[in-house]
């Protein structure tokens, strides 16, 4: 089964506003939190790759966003396991959160797209 995403923006601070240098357009699909200071982080003290969150250069931007929205959607998958791709489509993007400083028309705007991933809205959604 493959998702096109085309593309996962992110959110830049404890607002919800949109990171000045994160994507945007028509092609926009959801926003994560990922960046400037909301970057992935691990609370364990293990030498690796992972970032914790004193780390000056957080893991963040799109190579952020994107594992979010891939593990919400198989957290999606691993309750409703026959979803079409159009189902998960259409449950992530009418269960994201609404944010930003942008009316939203018929749903989305270029700037935010459907809004933020919202997992929990995400698996409590009805078809």
């Amino acid at each position: 089964m493959l998702i096109k995403l085309d593309l996962a923006g992110y959110i830049g601070d404890e607002e919800n506003l949109r990171a000045i240098y994160s994507n945007f357009g028509e092609g926009l699909d959801v926003m994560t939190p990922g960046g400037f200071n909301l970057g992935i982080t691990t609370q364990e003290d293990i030498t690796s790759p992972y970032k914790r969150a004193e780390d000056y250069d957080k893991f963040q931007g799109t190579s952020a966003a994107v594992p979010l929205v891939t593990g919400a959607v198989a957290l999606l998958l691993q309750k409703y396991p026959n979803l079409t791709v159009q189902e998960i489509q259409n449950i992530l993007h009418n269960s994201s959160d609404k944010i930003g400083n942008v009316p939203y028309e018929n749903g989305r705007n270029k700037y935010y797209g459907y809004g933020k991933i919202n997992v929990d809205s995400m698996l409590k959604y009805k078809k």
